[in-house]
Parts: C-alpha cells; structure tokens; sequence
C-alpha cells in the first residue's frame, strides 16, 4: 500500500500515541532520509494539499474573443438595424428599457442591467412618496414586461450569432491557445459561465478537453431558460423594493425558479461548502464584475488565494474602482492584471511570444506585464501571445540589451500586421545596447515598425554595440528626437555617409557622442575617411552638446561658427578647427587631438565651469577665453588645465570669490581664487601662478640604488623591450612608432586620444599581422586596441 492511500484519521492516531516529541522526531527523521529527492514520508500528500484549484469566472468578454458578436451593442445594432428605430424616440418606444447610452457612455450588459435595477427602484421610491399602488404596480408590471420581450428578441438574436458563428467555424478550424488548454483541461478548475451560448464547451470538445465541471449561471440557448434581471437580493436596493412583482426579475429568485439553474448554483455552493478551508486561485474572463453579479460572486473573491483579472484595452481600471469600493483595498491586493490574450489561434496566426521565457526577452518594450512570483510563474509558463492580440499593438518603449533580445523582438515587430496601427506610448524612447552584430542592427532599421517609431520617440541611446552609419542616418529624416545619445560604439560609415548632420535633428536638447569608434568601411590600403560632425543651420532647443574621446572623427568648424547656443558643451578639438565661439555656454570643456595648440576663443563671461585638456601650449593668460570688453567673471566656480605642461600661467581675470569660491585646478593641484588675489596683491610684478600650485622637484643629482637595485632596473629594461618586441611582430607594426606611442602615454586620457594612436591604426598594418587571420577589420581594430591597453599596462608595471 502506498502512503498516500494511508486514511486521514491513521495519521492522526499515529501521531497522537506517539506524542507531539514524537511526530517532531519523526518528521525529522524522514525528511533527512528523503532529502536528496526532495521529499518526505508524505511529500505526495503534502504536494496535493499545495496545488490550488482554480475557478473561471466567464462573461461576455469571453465570446467575444471567441468571435462572436454576443455584446449588448452588437444586439442593440441589428436591433436598430432589423426594426428601423433610427431615431431615440423610436426606439424608446419600442422598449422602455433600450438606450444607446449610459453616463456619456456605450452600454454594455452590466449597464443594461443596473438601468432595469434603477427603474425598479425609482418606482418603488415614488410609490413611497405617493401611496399610489395601482400606477406603480403597473408601471413595475410595464417595465417586467420590457424585460422579457427583450430575452426573446436576444434569444433568437444570440441564437443566430452563435449558428453563423458554428457554421463558420467549419471551414476554418483553430487551434486553442495552449495556456487555456492547460488551463480548462485541469480537473480542478471549474468554469463559471455566465453566457448563454455552448461557445466555450465547442472549443474544449474540439481539442480534445473534457471538463465535467461547468456551471452555466444564467441559462443557455440549449435549454431555452436565459435569464435578464436585477440583483436585488443582498444589496442595499433591497431595502427600497416593496411594490408586488419588483423582485421578479431579480435573478436570485428566477434560478431558484428554474430546475436546472437551482441545480447548477446549488453543486457550486455545496462544492464551494466542502472546501471551506481551501483558498484557491480565481481567473476572471470577459466579465465585469460590476453590477448584480457582483453579490453572488463575493464569496469568490474574499475565499480566492489570488485574483487573476483579465482585461481588455483599459477596462480593468472602472473595475478595480468599483471591487475596492466594494471589498477595500486590502482583497484587491490579491488582484494581478493580466491582459485577455487570444483564446483561439487561427491558421494564419503566428504566436510572436511563446512562453514566459520569451517573453522576458522583449517584455519591456510593451505596456502589459504578466505576473512571475513562484505560484504565477507555473501558471503562465507556456504563455502564448499572436500577431492579432490587441496588446501587442502598444509599444512602451524599444529596449534591447545584447542579440538574443533584438532578435526576439524583431521577430514580434516582423509579424504586425499592415492594417494594424502601431501605438506608442508618450515619451517613447529607444534604447539598444550591447549588439556586435551590425547586420542584425540594420535589419532592425529597416523595420516598419521601427522606422515609424523615429516620428515618435524623445530618445535614441545606442551603446556599446557596432552598427552601419547609413543605415541609422537615413532613417530620421522626420523625427522629434529629443535625445540623442551613442557611446562606446563601432560605427562603419563609408566615404558617401560619412557626415552626420545635427541639424536633421529640429527638436535635438541633447546630443552626446563619446568614446566611438568611427570606422571607414573602405577596402583600399591607406585609403583613410573621416567621420565628419556638422551643422547647416543652429539648433534653438539644444542645451547640451558632447563630442569627445572619439577616433577617426572631426568636428566641422561650422559647429563653431554658427553658434551653437547650449549652455553645456564638451567638444573635441583638433587642427582643423581655427576659432570657437559659443555665446551662451556656462559648462564648457575642450579635448586637443595630436598636440595642437589651443584655437582663437570667445566665450561669454557668465560661465560658471572651464575645462581645457589635452593642448600642447606653454603658456597661457586665462583671459584669452573670454569677451575682451569685460574680465568679470561673475559666476565662474571653477577653470581646470589638465594634461598640459605650461612655463607660465596668468591669471588676469576677476571672479566673486564671495558667492562662489572658485577653483583654479592644474593637472593634480588646486588653488582657491582668493589666495591668487591675495598673492597678486603683494607682488607688484607679475605673478606666474604656477609658482603658486606647483611644487618644483630638485634637479637629479647622484643615484644612491645599489648594484642589485641597477641590474633589477637593466633586467626590467630588457624585459619591456622583449614584449615590445613581441607585440610588434604579432601586429606587424612599425617598432618606433609604438615606442613614441608609449613614451608620450598620459594616464588621464583615453586611449584612442592618445599621442601617436592613430599612426598604429594604419590599414597597412592590418593586412601585415598575423592576428588579422580570419577577423575584419573591425574585429581586428578592437583586438588591438585591447591588446595594446595590456602592453601600457606591463610598461608601467616595469
């Protein structure tokens, strides 16, 4: 016999003879002897008592993502349509009860029925008011009537639906989404239908499910008993409801007066009854639960372990309104939203997610979350998502991190349909990250979808990843880009696209370009572009600009010269650029590129920050920065020099060393404005400032190192020299160009901006190496650059 056969009052009796020490030890015991499978002596028993059972709760909703057109607006339509009641008089008078529309509003059954509820009710109150029985009893009796002229002309509407919805169904058969297959042919889930058609049981019987528990609620077209009415019965309208024949129609008395509607509510009740001490997890469908259902399903959701709500579009909001209102915050925290995915999946429909663990792949990129705690997660692992779900439709944002993710969403964008509008949602952003691969990224902007999305997005951020120049830049030429940001990147540009210019950009704020690899897809040996940064016309709007730590590519003097009116600007400068003006910056840092010295500046004198790095000048007065008209820099806090050997610094400007104590730094060391004055004051000559911030070392005079220290020294020496050697014959490089490379290294600039980079980076070279085998020259360009920041590194080490 196993141990899961053992009755339940054996256990009992076991553990009562043997005490509460007893059953400790006991427990103990088997659960280290069955450890190492992960289970105990009633493992089995205890993994049944786990495992919820789950009620489905199925409204209108639900035929409708079935198909068919069962709504209260789709009777109301073909009801207009069938009786001409083109105008609202008309089909007031037709019946009482039919109105197009409720608090500005389209009706749906919910809304149909709290209409009859508060008719009934207004009733009642005028009967109290004017002690009339016979106009209110008849008026009530009126309003009875309405109701059942309108189940017949349903009846036989819904009727016909559901025979063209069948007959349909013939020719085009469709296969059930695989988590409500999972779902429904559960022997523990029990469906709780509240529509009138055998929709749900056509689809289950056609693939092959079986699910004895059914309770169909409200009457069925089969057995001819649909029900309209009121929930009167537990509400507070009760109470106002004292006119002969009001409760008539409240639906808890019809089911009691109808065999197989009492039989069906009574074996949910008595099954709810038996499993009083077990919570279970509650899926509602397609219903709305507002309205007079609402007080029969109660219980449902006090009992119910978790609430899975499926909405469609943003009708989940008026329902989580209308269920806090009624049972408080504290049951709704039990809700999760989950959206009302396709429950049938037709031949010409493609699953675009496919499982949870696909869609954690792309789920960021769209406005719905499935929920993914330890219990959620088994519930909704085999998830599936096609091409005409409505949720695919809306996209967040476009985020990528790495291949594995682009591809995945990819293959989502390369189904939507033509016909379908894609929705973005405000401030729509695009985000891509990490992918190496460039043909995969131009196969992504070469999307419908994607391209579209430009004429939305505030924000494009590429980083860390290698793409094609032209296949981006043709791309946005309408677009309210805001935000442009690529950093750390390998982007391949041809000499026809080799320019990128800002202007296309209207709504640009921010733009930073730094630390990319600009590479010339040309094939010719030392046949060399490079990439251009220009502007035909200013930019209002743009407040930020950086462009620096960038190889193989210029800044045009035009962005100079128009005058760029950002208040922040980090700019990379080389001998190209003559002059810079920008007139309104208050954050301004200059990057040199080969040794060059500093062009002609003008900026203005509100500017708070001054950074200058990388010039080869050896002397420099600070107020050849700024309008000569006015050497009052009253917002200036702080001006740093680094990366700059000078004989001679001169500080011939002012600044309010009151309000903002301004920095003067140089290379490591820092001077406050206020000791360059007080010093300035007591010396009558010029004061080099230097002599202020920098200590000057005693010259080298007579070495103290023993002669162990010296052959340590010499050894060292020939060792760096052998792995320079080395390097230069696996890269096929030019030995004192790499020596000039590393003699002129400085710690504080990027690679790519060091002295004598680019001369190692000669096309030559790459077709000398005998790495090169097998890679492109993109792939070799980043090789060597690793390899040669490893060769810095054991330099400094020696």
């Amino acid at each position: 016999m196993y141990i899961k056969e053992i009755p339940e009052f054996y256990y009992d009796r076991f553990f009562e003879c043997i005490g509460d020490e007893g059953k400790e030890r006991h427990l103990d015991n088997n659960s280290e002897k069955n450890s190492s499978d992960g289970t105990n002596l009633f493992g089995e028993r205890e993994k049944k008592e786990d495992q919820k059972s789950n009620y489905v709760i199925v409204g209108n909703g639900f035929d409708l993502n079935l198909g068919l057109k069962s709504s209260y607006n789709n009777f109301l339509e073909e009801t207009i349509r069938q009786y001409r009641l083109y105008d609202n008089n008309l089909l007031y008078e037709f019946n009482n009860l039919f109105i197009k529309e409720f608090d500005g509003k389209e009706l749906n059954w919910s809304d149909f029925e709290t209409i009859f509820e508060n008719q009934i009710i207004e009733i009642n109150k005028s009967y109290m008011q004017s002690n009339s029985d016979y106009t209110n009893n008849f008026r009530v009796d009126k309003i009875n009537r309405n109701l059942r002229e309108l189940e017949k002309l349903f009846y036989h509407y819904i009727k016909k639906e559901y025979e063209n919805w069948t007959e349909n169904r013939k020719n085009k058969k469709s296969k059930i989404n695989r988590f409500y297959k999972e779902l429904f042919s559960n022997k523990d889930t029990h469906i709780l239908s509240f529509n009138f058609t055998n929709a749900l049981k056509d689809v289950l019987k056609e693939n092959g499910i079986t699910n004895s528990n059914n309770y169909q609620l409200h009457g069925s077209l089969k057995d001819n008993n649909i029900i309209f009415g009121g929930g009167f019965t537990g509400s507070e309208g009760l109470k106002n409801v004292n006119l002969n024949d009001s409760l008539t129609n409240d639906k808890l008395v019809r089911m009691k007066n109808d065999p197989t509607l009492f039989s069906n509510r009574q074996r949910l009740i008595q099954n709810l009854k038996a499993n009083k001490n077990e919570s279970f997890n509650l899926f509602i469908m397609g219903h709305s639960i507002i309205g007079s259902d609402f007080i029969f399903l109660k219980p449902f959701f006090e009992k119910a372990h978790k609430i899975y709500l499926f909405y469609h579009e943003k009708d989940y909001s008026t329902k989580l309104q209308y269920f806090i209102k009624q049972l408080g915050r504290e049951q709704a925290e039990k809700i999760y939203l989950i959206p009302f995915f396709n429950v049938l999946q037709k031949q010409e429909d493609l699953v675009v997610i496919d499982g949870l663990e696909n869609y954690n792949l792309v789920k960021d990129n769209f406005t719905f979350s499935i929920p993914q705690d330890k219990e959620s997660s088994l519930i909704f692992e085999n998830v599936q998502i096609d091409s005409h779900s409505f949720i695919v439709y809306k996209l967040r944002q476009i985020s990528i991190n790495g291949k594995i993710e682009l591809e995945n969403l990819l293959k989502v964008l390369e189904q939507f349909e033509q016909e379908y509008t894609v929705e973005f949602q405000p401030n729509f952003a695009i985000h891509i990250q990490e992918v190496k691969d460039s043909k995969a990224l131009s196969k992504l902007f070469a999307n419908r979808v994607f391209k579209n999305s430009l004429k939305y997005a505030n924000r494009i951020e590429i980083l860390n990843s290698t793409f094609e120049w032209k296949a981006l830049y043709n791309i946005i030429d309408i677009n309210k880009l805001e935000e442009c940001i690529m950093k750390n990147n390998n982007i391949i540009f041809d000499e026809s696209n080799s320019q990128f210019d800002i202007s296309k950009l209207p709504e640009m704020k921010n733009l930073q370009i730094e630390n990319n690899e600009f590479q010339d897809d040309a094939n010719e040996l030392n046949v060399k572009s490079i990439f251009e940064i220009t502007i035909e016309h200013s930019l209002a709007n743009m407040y930020r600009l950086i462009v620096i730590y960038n190889n193989n590519l210029t800044v045009n003097q035009k962005i100079m010269d128009i005058g760029i009116e950002s208040t922040i600007i980090k700019i990379q400068i080389d001998s190209s650029t003559a002059n810079v003006h920008f007139p309104k910056v208050e954050h301004l840092e200059m990057y040199g590129i080969d040794d060059i010295s500093l062009p002609s500046i003008t900026i203005n004198n509100k500017i708070s920050v001054l950074k200058v790095n990388d010039f080869a000048d050896e002397e420099l007065k600070l107020s050849m920065f700024f309008q000569k008209e006015n050497n009052l820099l009253s917002k200036l806090q702080e001006i740093e020099i680094n990366n700059m050997f000078l004989n001679t610094l001169e500080v011939d400007i002012f600044c309010d060393i009151f309000n903002y104590s301004p920095i003067l730094r140089y290379n490591t060391d820092k001077i406050y404005f206020s000791k360059i004055i007080s010093e300035s004051n007591k010396n009558a000559k010029e004061l080099n400032i230097l002599d202020l911030i920098v200590e000057r070392s005693e010259p080298f005079r007579s070495s103290s190192k023993t002669n162990e220290e010296k052959n340590k020294a010499i050894k060292n020496i020939i060792i760096m020299d052998e792995q320079i050697s080395e390097f230069v014959d696996e890269w096929g490089i030019n030995k004192e160009k790499l020596n000039f490379f590393l003699e002129n290294y400085q710690l504080k600039k990027e690679i790519n901006m060091q002295n004598g980079y680019q001369e190692l980076r000669r096309k030559e070279y790459f077709h000398n190496s005998s790495k090169s085998k097998n890679m492109n020259y993109l792939e070799y360009s980043n090789a060597f650059k690793n390899e040669l920041k490893l060769l810095v590194e054991k330099v400094r080490d020696n």
